[in-house]
């Protein structure tokens, strides 16, 4: 089985390197953004960094969605009232209700999120989490909403609800339909290993860990501000 796994993973090694990177317009990109092991820096710089740059290209014309149902479950306020209507609001409330059921159901409190890594990195409460969160997706109206497992099907700021998980998360977003995937970083603990050069796009808010896997990121949001460069 692991043979034949690998002769498949050949053949589309092969056809993917053949491709070739082509200028394109605005229009055709499909980003997912995604913040993970947030950290009191969070949101101050890299998703703050990462909700400017949503609104740019939503104006210039591109799908971004922003996800993870139980990271801004308590700032849901900020998101119905700037949804594009009053079915979009409701959509959005609806994936909420869905996850409160759904702690109902195993008698959790969503209070036990944040996690441990959270608050040793200055969080303390969900709801700061959230606000953090929710600052990714910029100012933009919201357009749309996706359940699990939907496609994405038009232009804009979309809500794709998805669990928090790096994985699940990123995976959904694929399935929805990016093609570039932006990952708002906090420290090392997302990068523990070394990766090849993919889509995914890395912006990081803390300095001291950027030295040590300065090949793995892409943008430092820290030296930024406290240094004052101009991009």
């Amino acid at each position: 089985m692991i043979e034949s796994i690998m002769r498949m993973a050949e053949t589309h090694l092969k056809r993917l390197n053949n491709r070739r990177r082509e200028t394109c317009s605005a229009v055709d990109l499909v980003i997912g953004v995604q913040c993970g092991g947030s950290d009191a820096f969070s949101g101050l710089t890299a998703n703050p960094a990462v909700g400017f740059a949503t609104d740019l290209l939503v104006r210039a014309g591109a799908t971004v969605m922003f996800s993870e149902v139980t990271e801004v479950r308590d700032g849901v306020a900020q998101i119905t009232a700037r949804a594009a209507s009053g079915e979009v609001a409701a959509a959005i409330i609806r994936e909420m209700q869905w996850y409160d059921d759904y702690l109902k159901r195993g008698g959790a409190d969503r209070s036990a999120n944040t996690t441990p890594e959270n608050k040793k990195g200055g969080l303390s409460n969900i709801v700061e989490k959230a606000m953090g969160s929710i600052v990714k997706s910029g100012s933009s109206t919201i357009s749309g909403v996706l359940s699990p497992g939907e496609k994405v099907k038009q232009k804009g700021l979309i809500y794709a609800a998805t669990p928090a998980s790096d994985f699940i998360c990123g995976t959904l977003q694929l399935v929805a339909g990016i093609n570039l995937h932006v990952h708002a970083l906090p420290d090392l603990r997302h990068l523990q290993h070394d990766r090849e050069p993919d889509s995914r796009s890395r912006v990081m808010s803390v300095g001291m860990t950027f030295a040590l896997i300065i090949a793995s990121i892409d943008l430092l949001v820290g030296s930024v501000l406290a240094l004052g460069y101009r991009s």
